[in-house]
Parts: structure tokens; sequence; C-alpha cells
């Protein structure tokens, strides 16, 4: 909502009231409850700061459907003259009703049992319906991992990721669901126990990655979007092998070091270092061959989102993807951390008309970007004089002006995705903060009077 008034001109002031709906769902609500005061400055409700300015901005889902809105702006000059107008607003009610099924409903092995998704029962009367299915293991602090984007149809089969240990291997499978006119409604969800296979050494952590990439690049003509999902299970399941294999290499660390102490072993290994490019058996021949097979994976997901008809939903999931191939420094060489920043800048491009950067996109970008500038691991394989391969680091490999110069590059992708972030911002919005290990970026739209004099012009 924005005034016509010029900011600074009159004193105004945003209030609103709200009165139920007796009929929902078409374009025109007939209003038939008496009116009540709405809370402007209630936490989450606006997206500005403040009711005294000419712009107001409400945050994501802050309409409650089955409610008529009036939003009313009261402005005063400095003679006392004053005037005020009004808008009507209601929010479309998403599709309701429904659920989701999974079989096989028990137990299943990660990135190898396919379950069938099954959404039903949801009714909406802005028909058609569209359907979007997820999945997250219970206790992740990341975004759902999309299966499928929005489609007419209503199941889908597909493999999952594997759950947690401390939540005992579970994963929460939803359904999003989608009418004509763009509402979306809550999640509806299934849990499912699906376990990890145990790799027990480097070469089964191989050989595992290399079955699942085969997996994807026979995917990737037909079903281009399971190929995605295959990359990004693959990725969790490796980021499970290194660090188990982390946590294995401090223990002995720890045992050998405090072999002539009486010092206590410490009980939470899941809290020592994540990051040792230098231990033996995390860089090896065979962390050597999984970087080539994660260039590979930046291949199936480059050549996957290229395939698939353009959406916000998927430009999310695509970046999410390449932020997991280049989630490992251990296992990411110079090239492909070049290769992902041309990916995210390919991905980036492709915002415009209804492809919108959401904040979970431009998040997923950020992560990418953040992998993609990461300094040490592995730079090259070579061949020693007996035939076998040894691996070097890429602060000796390669030179800081090409690190420096893929910095630059991230950097200046990061800020084009914020300022498309802002796209739809106006003036006097709350500043958005994005941030992932290397990168943070904060930005906010603002007016020319509110910028420094030294700025105006610039």
């Amino acid at each position: 909502v924005a005034a016509d008034a010029k900011a600074g001109a009159v004193a105004v002031l945003w209030t609103a009231t709200r009165a139920r709906d007796a009929v929902v769902g078409g374009a025109a609500p007939t209003i038939a409850g008496p009116e009540e005061p709405v809370d402007l400055l209630a936490p989450g409700l606006l997206r500005t700061v403040g009711v005294t300015q000419a712009n107001l901005v409400l945050a994501p889902n802050a309409l409650v459907a089955g409610y008529t809105y009036t939003f009313t702006l009261s402005a005063k000059d400095s003679t006392g003259a004053s005037g005020a107008a009004f808008v009507y607003a209601h929010a479309n009610l998403p599709p309701s009703g429904g659920g989701v099924a999974v079989v096989p409903g028990g137990a299943g092995v990660a990135m190898q049992t396919v379950f069938t998704m099954v959404a039903a029962g949801w009714t909406d009367p802005d028909a058609p319906l569209s359907y979007r299915f997820t999945a997250q293991p219970v206790g992740s602090t990341g975004s759902p991992e999309q299966l499928r984007d929005f489609s007419p149809l209503g199941s889908h089969d597909s493999v999952l990721p594997g759950g947690l240990d401390a939540f005992k291997s579970l994963v929460t499978v939803s359904v999003f669901v989608r009418d004509a006119n763009g509402a979306v409604s809550a999640p509806a969800s299934f849990n499912v126990t699906v376990t990890w296979p145990v790799l027990a050494n480097e070469a089964a952590a191989t050989a595992a990655t290399a079955a699942l990439l085969g997996n994807a690049e026979k995917l990737l003509n037909t079903e281009p979007e399971a190929a995605m999902s295959v990359v990004t299970g693959a990725c969790a399941q490796l980021s499970r092998f290194e660090a188990a294999a982390r946590r294995r290499a401090a223990f002995r660390r720890h045992l050998m070091q405090s072999s002539n102490s009486t010092a206590s072993l410490p009980g939470n290994f899941s809290q020592l270092p994540t990051v040792d490019c230098g231990a033996a058996g995390i860089t090896s021949a065979d962390s050597v061959a999984r970087s080539k097979q994660r260039s590979s994976m930046l291949g199936v997901v480059t050549s996957a989102q290229k395939m698939m008809p353009p959406s916000s939903t998927l430009l999310a999931a695509a970046v999410s993807s390449a932020a997991s191939v280049l989630g490992s420094p251990c296992e990411t060489d110079d090239a492909a951390r070049a290769a992902g920043i041309a990916l995210v800048g390919n991905l980036i491009n492709s915002v415009g008309g209804e492809v919108e950067l959401s904040d979970e996109a431009a998040a997923g970008a950020l992560a990418a970007l953040s992998g993609a500038i990461a300094r040490g691991g592995l730079a090259a394989s070579m061949t020693n004089g007996n035939g076998t391969n040894s691996t070097t680091t890429a602060a000796a490999m390669n030179t800081t002006l090409e690190a420096n110069m893929r910095e630059r590059n991230a950097t200046a992708l990061a800020r084009t995705a914020m300022t498309m972030a802002l796209k739809n911002a106006v003036a006097g919005e709350t500043a958005r903060v994005i941030s992932s290990e290397r990168i943070i970026i904060a930005a906010q739209r603002v007016s020319v009077a509110q910028m420094p004099p030294a700025a105006h012009g610039s």
C-alpha cells in the first residue's frame, strides 16, 4: 500500500480494521461480521517500520483468510487541514481439506528405497490445483529439499534423503497445494523412517557416490528434477560420511595427545572441528575422485535447470542443490568453484517475469557462493613415480589472485541477488539480512530524502 503524498510533506498515520466474510473464495466476498481493529504494530505483521510513513508493506501471510481488511491513511498538513483515504483487501483462501500419504509408510534406505507420495482430498473453488512435494529430515534447520515442483500431478515417486540419528532417522514428507490464483496451503506432512546406508571407508563412499551420480545422469534427459534431487541426496550422504571421518580422526588425535595423561575423553565428538582437509583419510586419492564427481554433479544441476520450466521454487531448489555440491572445501577444486559461481550467475539472471528471487532462493545462492570462495581443499591430483595418486592443497597449487577473483565475482553476484530480492521493496521496509558461512549481506531500499547528502546523484 502506498500513499500519493510526498514523504515529509504531511503527517500521516495508517490504521486498519477487519470484518469477517460471509462468502469467501470469490473476487468480492460479502462482509458479514462487525468491524474490529487490527494492531498494525503486532509482531510479524509489517515489513515497514511503524505506521507514520507514506508506505505500508505487509509481511507475507499477514492477512488472515476469511476477513476483509480496510486500510486507512489519515493525513494532516502544517495548517491543520486533514483528509483520509482507504483501500480494501482480503486474502484468498488456500486449498484445504486434504493430506498426504506415503508408501511404504514404515521404513526405507536413503537414496535406495522408492517412496510413493499421494496428495488426496484437497479442495478449492479456484481450480485447477497444483502440487509440490518436499522432504526434510526431522530436526534439520535447513530448507526442505524439493522433490518435485508445482505440477497438476497429485502423486510422486522418489527416493528420499536419510534422517538424523538424533531424531531416529525420521524424514518429513510434505505436500504444498496451490490454487489458480497462487494461494498456497500450509504443508500436509507425513513422517517416515529413512536410514542412511553404512559407508565403511573412503572407497565405499567413493563407490556409493559414483552409483548415485550414474543414476542422476541416467535420469537427466527424462526426469531432470529427479536427477537434481539425486545429486542433493548424494552430497548429503557424503557430508554425513565426511563428518564421521572427521570425528574419527579427531578422536585418534585426542587419544594420542592424552595417552600419557589421565584426562578424560570428550563426550560429544560432534562438536569437534569440522574443517580438517589435511588429516589422513580425509585428503586422499578417493577425495580426489570425489572432487571430480562433484564437478560432474554441477554439470547435472546446470543441465537439469535448463530443461525445466522456470519458476521461483525451481530456482530455490537449483541454488540449494548447487550449494550442497560446493559444501565441502576438502573435496572441491578451483575449477568446480568457478563453475559454481557461473551456475549461480545464470540462475540469478533467470529472474524476471513470474520468476522471483525468494528469500529462500537468495539464501541458497549465498550458500553456494560461500562454498565457491572457500580456500584450501583439492586443486588437482598428481601421479607419483610409483603410479599412486597424491593430492596437494589449493593454497599450494593456485595463486591468491585466482582466489581473489572468485571472491570478487561471488561478491558481485551476492549484491545482484540482494538487489533482485528487493525488486518489489519500497522505502521504509526493514533491511533484509541474508547470511552464509563466508558471506553476510544486508540491504534496504531507501528514498533519496533518506540518503546522506554525499550520496545524492551517485
